[in-house]
């Protein structure tokens, strides 16, 4: 009767493992935002610091570009946000009104002006 039990315990585990990575999977409801920081030429602007806040409960978090001016914000919940952007010699920048919606990754460039 053990090797029974075992090898039934054997079957199950593999099973289990599936439904519990489905369930998961399943549950993820979250988005992003990703996108390029520039000058009006078309220059890419790397460590510019971007912000992303979120409208209703002004909860916020930055990132730096990268050195193709590149930012990514993943995880993000869905909700309506504002980016801004921040860079020594530009004018900072800020777009209102950005909604992510659930499992949505958003390409929101950003151009910033030469003080």
């Amino acid at each position: 009767m053990n090797v029974n039990l075992s090898f039934r315990t054997f079957l199950l585990l593999p099973a289990f493992g599936i439904i519990a990575a489905a369930a998961l999977y399943a549950q993820t409801f979250v988005g992003g935002v990703r996108g390029l920081v520039q000058d009006p030429s078309g220059q890419v602007i790397a460590n510019a610091t971007v912000t992303l806040t979120n409208a209703a409960t002004g909860v916020s978090r930055s990132t730096m570009s990268n050195a193709l001016g590149e930012y990514v914000f993943s995880q993000v919940n869905p909700a309506t946000y504002t980016i801004a952007a921040e860079a020594t010699g530009f004018k900072k920048i800020e777009r209102t009104g950005v909604v992510v919606g659930t499992q949505q990754f958003l390409n929101v460039d950003l151009k910033m002006e030469r003080i």
